[in-house]
């Protein structure tokens, strides 16, 4: 199997931001099926990966237009359409579907993380970024109705190397937990704590954040100021 494509190691065995040609880490989250938490899931690793003084966008990889509802949301407005392709909240750049960004755009913007907000994985057309991606992080329901599809999901990735992905269970109990291994050969797989709000700060965030992205943080706050005060 060959190695993905912006994948770098350090000598931890772990994506380095130091000595790579790609200076974003590009984070890719994908669901088992519709509803399931990757939009949520998404928005917790953003948010708090912003709260690290980290530069961060986040791409709506999946043409579900929900980030229209976020903004105005956010904007305090009536829903409707915005006429604008992205918005900041917190430290964090929400890009619509509808910038239709390349990935190779996205990286020239110098982010220090890209994450991509996949959606179901059936039919993406951005799939492709989510196995080439540093970190792939498959969101998945553990209950016993909804674990066929990502029995399912798994058996479609056969021909992957999927020794580094991370199946997430919102909510998931150890029972659960053990009952999907022996389902599927997974090796990395996290029972994702209770979030109900993945913009606000929590104790188990930081917790939850280094459990998914084990990454060697750099201590170069200089492209956090230039955006800080508008000046990039």
């Amino acid at each position: 199997m060959g190695k993905k494509k912006w994948k770098y190691l350090s000598y931890e065995g772990r994506p380095s931001l130091g000595s790579s040609p790609v200076s974003s880490v590009v984070i890719a989250v994908a669901g088992t099926a519709e509803g399931v938490g990757c939009s949520h899931t998404a928005i917790m690793l953003a948010q708090q990966l912003a709260r690290t003084r980290h530069t961060v966008a986040l791409y709506e990889a999946n043409g579900s237009r929900d980030f229209e509802r976020i903004e105005c949301v956010h904007r305090e407005v009536e829903y409707r359409s915005l006429d604008m392709n992205q918005f900041h909240i917190r430290g964090v750049d929400y890009i619509k579907c509808s910038a239709h960004l390349q990935m190779g755009e996205l990286v020239s913007r110098g982010y220090d993380y890209i994450i991509l907000d996949i959606g179901n994985f059936s039919g993406s057309a951005y799939f492709d970024y989510f196995r080439d991606a540093h970190i792939s992080i498959v969101v998945g329901s553990g209950s016993v109705w909804n674990q066929p599809d990502i029995i399912a999901f798994y058996d479609q990735q056969a021909d992957q190397d999927i020794s580094q992905w991370t199946l997430c269970i919102p909510l998931a109990t150890k029972h659960i937990v053990k009952n999907i291994q022996r389902l599927v050969p997974i090796e990395q797989i996290y029972a994702l704590p209770s979030i109900p709000d993945p913009f606000a700060e929590q104790e188990n965030m930081e917790e939850v954040v280094r459990a998914l992205v084990p990454i060697e943080h750099r201590n170069a706050p200089s492209n956090w100021l230039r955006r800080w005060i508008g000046k990039s």
